[in-house]
């Protein structure tokens, strides 16, 4: 399991992590999340890899996940070239006053 926290509001993301920061867009209903994401490398360590092993300095990734239970997200991260990588997110804010994706 990898770290990061993603905030998702308004049709963004953004968030990261000590390595990475995520930056893009996203369309939500009730139940399904898709969208993309930018992935840039704010630490200059290439010994840092990202999930698929490699080191370079920007990337972009596709994002498809489902709710699970009222407050787990699942789903998976494609990136053209590379095999998908399983997502599993919790979500911390509940009340639809709170967040957009409710």
């Amino acid at each position: 399991m990898r770290g990061g926290v993603v905030h998702v509001q308004g049709g963004r993301l953004i968030g990261g992590d000590s390595n990475f920061v995520y930056l893009g867009v996203a369309e939500a209903d009730e139940t399904e999340l898709t969208g993309w994401l930018e992935i840039r490398r704010h630490r200059d360590d290439p010994n840092i890899a990202c999930l698929w092993g490699s080191s370079e300095a920007i990337y972009r990734l596709g994002l498809v996940a489902e709710l699970v239970s009222a407050n787990q997200i699942g789903g998976r991260l494609t990136r053209v070239g590379f095999p998908d990588k399983h997502l599993s997110m919790s979500r911390l804010l509940t009340t639809p006053a709170q967040c957009d994706w409710a």
